[in-house]
């Protein structure tokens, strides 16, 4: 990894009856980027609380913040923020990771561009089971960097990525959670938060290992209404009652962060709904819900979204796509090589397959050398999807899975 010598940047780690997920995390932090300040809002039962205090209590760059089991999510991370000093913060679960070369890249990029409102990178899901990690991918889609907040609201529901994990500025992320923090239902309180951020300014994905999610159990077991379209299906009118409380929250909010704004409420209003309607429907085509609005901005084209956008190796494959079909219509290699029969192959790009299944193999034995010179003492086997095979031979990739295993390894690294 790279030196890291940012001082101005804070992580926030919500931490609720998690020890060992805690204590792993910030030892991987203190090891590998001990320059950063390290916030911990915990909401654990007395006892672990106590556990997480021993276990912290040494860690020079740590912050632990105690509060009731019983503390509400929005308020314990209000409360937190308030507690931030420096101009740059983060999020991470307990139990996920993010690597401090994103955190480091997003910085940079922020500082140079006042026009953006946050900055994050690529991100890939894990489970570890026995000795074994399986990678999946997790967030890819592009940056939203159109130049009208409606054009980046519809590219934010039409292909749905939170920004929780992202890189902010802390006066913006605390106006942003402060705002949210009106609204009763944890559900519209999180997508709130995305929805803020992209009224605000351009959201930047950078082609760097940005963050790890982990597959696993929920830390609130007992919530209910994960999901919009289980909420809808259970209760319509509910659902589209504490919609409209959102909505009136978020042109509360756009109204004071950009009152000269050429854009009415009735065109705000009409532009939120049709939005979400992609988002929430999920499966729906945004091609007829974009047409509707693309004369609140003419000079933003409508972009199809794919799978693996912002990764530069599936990028450089579609090259012959581009010059077969300039129009901006541009799919991904899984979308590309999905349905794509012998006849249609060559129509779709069948040099971008080609390179594809050279990498793959590239990417196969790169995973087998991988496995087979890990460490005996934490001999982590890496097992891929077929389809993400080629991302073995990435150097990028490389990188971030070995801060990964260091993160995974029990002993301690200081």
């Amino acid at each position: 990894m790279g030196t890291h010598g940012q001082q101005n940047h804070t992580i926030i780690i919500p931490t609720f009856n998690r020890p060992e997920l805690l204590k792993n995390l910030v030892d991987y932090y203190s090891a590998q980027a001990p320059q950063y300040t390290l916030l911990v809002l915990d909401s654990s039962r007395a006892e672990i609380v106590k556990e997480n205090a021993g276990s912290l209590s040494h860690r020079q760059n740590v912050l632990h913040k105690v509060y009731p089991p019983d503390v509400k999510v929005m308020d314990k991370l209000c409360a937190g923020l308030a507690l931030v000093r420096t101009p740059f913060l983060s999020f991470c679960g307990d139990d996920d990771l993010v690597f401090p070369d994103g955190i480091d890249a997003s910085l940079v990029f922020l500082a140079q561009h006042p026009d953006y409102i946050c900055t994050h990178g690529l991100y890939f899901n894990f489970r570890v089971e026995d000795s074994c990690v399986y990678l999946a991918s997790e967030y890819s889609g592009p940056s939203i960097d159109a130049a009208h907040p409606g054009a980046r609201i519809f590219a934010l529901c039409q292909k749905y990525e939170s920004l929780f994990y992202a890189v902010f500025r802390t006066t913006d992320a605390v106006r942003i959670f402060n705002d949210a923090a009106t609204i009763s239902t944890v559900h519209f309180q999180e997508l709130f938060q995305s929805a803020a951020a992209a009224l605000r300014g351009k959201i930047k994905r950078l082609p760097v290992l940005y963050g790890a999610r982990r597959s696993g159990p929920p830390a609130e077991a007992d919530r209910v209404k994960w999901q919009t379209y289980g909420w809808f299906a259970d209760d319509p009118a509910e659902l589209i009652t504490h919609y409209a409380i959102y909505r009136a929250a978020l042109w509360t909010h756009f109204q004071i962060i950009v009152p000269d704004q050429q854009f009415s409420e009735v065109d705000f209003t009409r532009t939120l709904d049709l939005a979400h309607a992609v988002y929430f429907a999920a499966g729906c085509s945004p091609d007829y819900f974009y047409a509707q609005l693309h004369h609140l901005w003419p000079d933003d084209k409508f972009r199809a979204s794919g799978r693996l956008d912002a990764i530069h190796e599936a990028s450089r494959m579609l090259i012959m796509k581009r010059a077969l079909l300039p129009d901006g219509r541009q799919l991904d290699i899984w979308d590309q090589l999905r349905g794509a029969g012998s006849g249609g192959l060559a129509g779709t790009g069948i040099f971008g397959g080609l390179r594809f299944l050279y990498l793959s193999l590239l990417g196969y034995l790169n995973i087998k050398q991988i496995n087979w010179s890990a460490p005996s003492r934490q001999a982590w086997q890496l097992h891929l999807p077929k389809m993400l095979l080629w991302l073995g031979g990435d150097r990028q990739f490389k990188i971030a899975y070995r801060q990964l295993s260091l993160y995974l390894s029990k002993p301690a690294r200081m």
